[in-house]
């Protein structure tokens, strides 16, 4: 006759493989130790970027059209551009800007505006992504814009973020320089 193991027995021999409760004690150890030596030296000082790709402190405000999407820097409220060199008046019509952006500039965004008596009474934006996530940050952004820019006087139209998309968001507002520029040159007098 044969006898069969009792699970309730334990084995105190040394061989013996741990038990479950041990081993899971044994990783809990380690992983606090580990969670320690990381956070340990994560204790030194973080330095924030400082490149085209860091971003700025901004707070939320509703939009002209109570859009929560819409994110103005202080800057932006001002409505002063006094040091980008354009100014009114600005002649009546639409104008088109194309900027490009990204590591390569690989993205674009593509903006039509109709000024009438210097306020946005138009605007039509589309974008060109080579990868799908600049896609999908610039039709949101495209499904968004159209809500915070028409209305506004074109002067204080610049943006921080809409839609999630920086990016998207930093050369629209290049796009919005170049298409004052034309404005405005358009109102200069030849001569």
């Amino acid at each position: 006759m044969t006898a069969t193991p009792n699970p309730q027995t334990r084995s105190a021999s040394p061989d013996a493989a741990p038990s479950r409760a041990g081993r899971l004690a044994a990783i809990a150890v380690v992983g606090t130790a580990l969670v320690g030596s990381g956070l340990a030296a994560c204790s030194q000082t973080a330095v924030p970027a400082d490149d085209e790709y860091a971003g700025r402190a901004s707070r939320a405000t509703a939009s002209s059209s109570g859009d929560p999407a819409y994110w103005a820097s202080d800057a932006d409220e001002s409505g002063d551009h006094s040091g980008d060199g354009i100014s009114g008046p600005y002649a009546n019509g639409t104008y088109s800007a194309s900027e490009r952006y990204g590591p390569v500039k690989e993205d674009a965004v593509h903006v039509t505006l109709t000024v009438a008596d210097g306020v946005i009474t138009d605007a039509t934006v589309t974008g060109d992504a080579l990868l799908p996530q600049s896609a999908r940050f610039q039709s949101d952004f495209v499904a968004a814009i159209r809500g915070v820019v028409e209305g506004r006087v074109i002067d204080d139209a610049h943006i921080d973020v809409v839609a999630g998309a920086s990016k998207t968001s930093a050369t629209f507002n290049k796009a919005l320089d170049a298409i004052r520029r034309q404005a405005s040159e358009a109102a200069t007098p030849k001569g």
